[in-house]
């Protein structure tokens, strides 16, 4: 392989505690320290496709010639991935690496293997200058997803070698393929897993036997991202297979994988395991091309608002709460006493009389003694706020003093902040895009 990837710059943040974007939180924070705060502004969606020669044995509902037709649909702005990136507000990328654009169809993985290496560099770089080409236009957050047809038996393929399970339980029903057909794809899956094996663990190895130009490309799509310092979300067994596998190209690009959530095949929570993530959802979505992660992009650019703008100096000291009440004690201004409704004196009154007002008056006259001024929280006790309601959630479980918390402190949320998660609503029907 000539195609390298430069290291991956490690983020400096720290997953803050639980606070008003609850799961969302480190996501959250991931995002804020992408984006310097800045909202997210230009999400990406970017689809690569190619044939595979597996497509000869009908593991697949659609013909070779719709990968063709997906791309150009989602280029030119047709088709129901096209519209869920709109409504998403999130533009795309149709990255056509078959036949008719000079790529090579994959050979048939269960007899030969898919690509030679001069296919192989010509795949990673076409993934890779992709990444470059979004981020250096502005792109803030990145989708990657494949629509080839037939794509779905090499990714089964690549789940069974990441994870070690059974070719039969990471084999898929994929376009809804009858029975016949999904034996003929479990056979070809289990024949392709033992040529992979034989010809070794390595990631390139790995792609040139079992892969294909489209997934090559969508791998090295991911780990420049990650070396462009730009998160990306994954949300299906393909997008997910090559994430670890983006890792294991370029050390450190997990960091920048966000799961958008869980697909409904058997393998995607194994290979969730391997690369160290939770799904933001579990929706059991079957519909490919992307849609769950852009599903989910509206739920980020809400979450990325939870997230605070101005983390507290630890620097700045904190006053004692008992000379703050001795200086309040001895100041110059003498209180007025308390009556209570009923007409006596309520506790706590200043030293002199003066006109009395009631406590039904809601008026705040009473000297502050120790206890009214000492902080709950570990707030500062001359800023005028109540530790428990600046944080927007009260009580004593403030974040700022969760024990084994290590980084810089997290501010609570401005009050009214709120905190309740809001999922996007289920879609009735997607258009075919199953693969």
């Amino acid at each position: 392989m000539t195609v390298n990837f430069d290291p991956v710059p490690q983020l400096a943040w720290t997953a803050p505690p639980a606070g008003p974007a609850g799961a969302f939180g480190p996501v959250a924070a991931l995002l804020h320290a992408c984006t310097g705060g800045e909202p997210l502004r230009r999400p990406r969606l970017v689809a690569f496709g190619a044939d595979h020669g597996v497509s000869a044995l009908d593991v697949s509902a659609h013909p070779d010639w719709v990968t063709q037709e997906r791309l150009a649909a989602l280029a030119g702005g047709r088709g129901s991935l096209a519209a869920a990136a709109d409504a998403a507000g999130t533009g795309v990328r149709a990255v056509d690496l078959t036949p008719g654009a000079g790529f090579p169809a994959a050979g048939r993985i269960d007899i030969e293997d898919a690509m030679d290496a001069d296919l192989l560099d010509r795949a990673l770089t076409a993934g890779k200058d992709a990444a470059d080409a979004e981020v250096d236009a502005g792109a803030d957050l990145l989708i990657g997803t494949v629509l080839s047809v037939s794509a779905s038996t090499p990714a089964a393929v690549l789940a069974a070698s990441i994870t070690g399970m059974e070719p039969v339980d990471t084999t898929s029903r994929g376009s809804g393929i009858d029975d016949a057909a999904w034996i003929r794809k479990a056979a070809a899956v289990r024949d392709a897993l033992f040529r992979a094996s034989r010809a070794g663990a390595g990631v390139t190895t790995l792609l040139r036997v079992a892969g294909g130009p489209d997934i090559a490309a969508l791998t090295a799509f991911l780990a420049q991202a990650a070396v462009r310092r730009t998160p990306v979300l994954v949300d299906d067994v393909i997008s997910t297979a090559c994430a670890v596998l983006a890792h294991r190209l370029a050390p450190g690009a997990d960091a920048y994988v966000i799961s958008a959530g869980a697909a409904d095949e058997r393998s995607q929570p194994r290979l969730l395991e391997v690369l160290g993530r939770e799904p933001l959802a579990s929706w059991s979505l079957r519909a490919g091309g992307g849609r769950g992660a852009l599903m989910m992009v509206p739920v980020l650019r809400s979450a990325l608002l939870l997230v605070p703008t101005e983390p507290s100096d630890p620097s700045v000291p904190e006053e004692d709460p008992a000379a703050v009440a001795a200086d309040l004690t001895d100041s110059d201004e003498q209180l007025a006493p308390v009556t209570a409704a009923d007409g006596s004196e309520a506790a706590g009154q200043g030293p002199d009389s003066g006109t009395a007002v009631t406590a039904t008056d809601d008026l705040h006259a009473d000297a502050p003694d120790e206890t009214d001024t000492a902080p709950t929280d570990g707030g500062d006790a001359t800023d005028g706020t109540d530790a428990g309601t600046a944080g927007g959630t009260g009580g004593e479980d403030s974040p700022e003093e969760l024990p084994g918390v290590a980084g810089p402190r997290y501010p609570q949320p401005a009050p009214g902040l709120d905190g309740e998660e809001r999922m996007p609503q289920a879609i009735d029907s997607w258009d075919s895009a199953l693969l």
